[in-house]
């Protein structure tokens, strides 16, 4: 019977096992790249709830403010005052206080105006012969307030920082405009939905957060801020002024301070953004508009609860590509799938290597056992060969005798 000879299934098996290498190492980087798909629609979603927080925190920031400044505007004692607020009663101007108070102390507000309808920061005050001032200004907590000045480090050789208000006065001046032509009397406004307005972004009066000791900037950046109002109406109805309130940048900043997202007003030019947006980025408005095909995700999502006339408040967000590939979860799998692969690599290369000395093993075996077979064979021919010499030489001394018997007979 033939024989089938076995080596002929080598490389069938080696074959085999670089299939079940390959299927094995392909299964696990498709896990893996299920795993980060799912994993950045989670950190989307993250991202999203975050900003989401976050426009809600400014959205409260604003709605607390715009509150509390309606109610100043809607007082009697507010309705009733006069240019030079020499009428009121004090215990009104201490109400009025102490709802700014409340606004420092909550959301960090620097100062409260009472403005008169014809407002004119540029024009002489026919009375006091100087520029004119709103009717009341109440910005007790921020006066005279320094870096140096708060951590009591301030030496007598220091020069108090300038004050100027004028920026945040004709600020004030353009809003008066708008009410004037939107809102001339209290009949455009129901129930308590009264019109606000912010302003662009300006330098203020407040210096709480510069540094004396550094006249770099005069801290410019420091100072920057906006204006936000509302009118406020005589007791006929008829639009008399408005209410200011002057927010810091910085106090809107830091809603932000450890995010990438950026808070913009496209109407009035203002852009607010996170400490973690690219610090090269010197044009945010430009930047936040501009399709990037490094933002593996980007949404500019509107705040539609904050009430500002001026122009709709967007929150805008963006995911990087990076910023999926440093996400601690994505991390995880990736590092688990390198660790599978080098896994599969090292088992891979270890049941070659087993494979490999088996086989040779088997073709040593293989080897001798062809050897003994040779030898076997070759032994039954020389036995054959000679069980034949054998065999002739029996049956020539058979003939031999036979013939020697024949020949005694004769005789």
């Amino acid at each position: 019977m033939p024989k089938i000879d076995s080596r002929l299934s080598e490389p069938m098996t080696s074959g085999l096992l670089a299939v079940i290498f390959v299927i094995f190492v392909g299964g696990v980087f498709w896990l893996y790249l299920y795993e980060r798909e799912e994993l950045q629609h989670e950190l989307i979603e993250f991202e999203q709830d975050q900003a989401e927080q976050h426009g809600q925190d400014f959205a409260r920031l604003i709605g607390h403010l715009y509150q509390q400044l309606r109610t100043i505007a809607r007082l009697p004692a507010t309705r009733e005052i006069d240019r030079y607020a020499k009428l009121i009663n004090p215990l009104d101007i201490q109400a009025i206080q102490e709802i700014y108070n409340n606004l420092f102390l909550n959301i960090r507000l620097s100062e409260v105006y009472i403005v008169p309808l014809q407002f004119d920061p540029d024009a002489l005050d026919p009375r006091t012969g100087q520029l004119q001032k709103p009717i009341i200004t109440f910005d007790q907590f921020i006066v005279g307030k320094t870096i140096a000045h708060t951590k009591n480090t301030r030496t007598e050789n220091e020069k108090a920082l300038e004050e100027v208000e004028i920026y945040e006065y004709r600020a004030m001046k353009q809003q008066l405009q708008w009410f004037k032509r939107n809102t001339p009397d209290d009949k455009l406004i129901k129930n308590l939905s009264y019109p606000a307005l912010s302003s662009a972004q300006i330098i203020t009066c407040d210096n709480s957060f510069v540094d004396a000791t550094d006249a770099s900037n005069g801290g410019k950046d420091h100072r920057l801020g906006i204006v936000y109002s509302v009118p406020f109406f005589d007791l006929q109805g008829q639009l008399k002024g408005m209410v200011s309130g002057v927010v810091l940048s910085k106090v809107i900043n830091d809603i932000f301070k450890d995010t990438s997202f950026v808070l913009y007003n496209q109407n009035q030019n203002l852009y607010f953004s996170g400490s973690k947006l690219d610090r090269k980025v010197n044009d945010v408005a430009n930047y936040i508009q501009t399709k990037h095909d490094f933002y593996l995700f980007e949404q500019h999502k509107s705040i539609p609860t904050i009430i500002d006339n001026s122009g709709d408040w967007k929150l805008w967000m963006g995911v990087k590509h990076e910023d999926i590939e440093n996400y601690p979860a994505l991390m995880k799998e990736k590092y688990l799938w390198q660790l599978s692969a080098l896994l599969a690599f090292v088992m891979g290369v270890g049941a070659l290597i087993v494979f490999y000395l088996l086989r040779r093993q088997r073709a040593v075996v293989l080897k001798q056992n062809q050897m003994l077979e040779d030898k076997v064979y070759a032994r039954t021919k020389e036995l054959h060969q000679l069980n034949q010499a054998l065999v002739q030489s029996n049956n020539i001394k058979s003939e031999f005798l036979s013939r020697v018997s024949h020949e005694f007979a004769r005789l």
